[in-house]
C-alpha cells in the first residue's frame, strides 16, 4: 500500500467530526496511537490560509472531547489541545521529527 493510500485509509473523515466527536475521537484513537507523526495546524488549515501555521509533530495523548462539541488530541511542541480537523496523519519516514 503506497504511503498515499494508508494516509487516506487512516484519515478521520473531516465531515463527521463537527457532528460526531465522540465518534471521530474514538475512530481516531482505534487508527492512531500516541506517538503519531502528524501535521497539526493550530490556526487555520493551508485551504484557508496559505500562511498558516504548520506543526511537522507527533501526538502525545489520545483524542477527547473537549467540552462535549469538539475532538481534540494534544501534540508535541504546542501547549494546547487543537481539533481533529486540523491534524493530519502522516507517514512515518523513519527519522526523528
Amino acid at each position: 500500500m503506497s504511503a498515499r493510500e494508508e494516509a487516506e485509509r487512516a484519515a478521520v473523515d473531516r465531515s463527521i467530526i463537527d457532528q460526531f466527536p465522540a465518534t471521530a475521537a474514538d475512530k481516531w484513537n482505534s487508527l492512531h496511537p500516541v506517538g503519531t507523526p502528524v501535521t497539526a495546524y493550530p490556526g487555520f488549515r493551508p485551504e484557508d490560509d496559505p500562511k498558516c501555521t504548520r506543526l511537522v509533530t507527533r501526538t502525545r495523548s489520545t483524542a477527547s472531547v473537549l467540552g462535549g462539541h469538539t475532538a481534540v488530541v494534544w501534540v508535541e511542541g504546542h501547549s494546547a489541545c487543537i481539533s481533529l480537523t486540523h491534524v493530519d496523519p502522516r507517514p512515518e519516514t523513519g527519522g526523528a521529527s
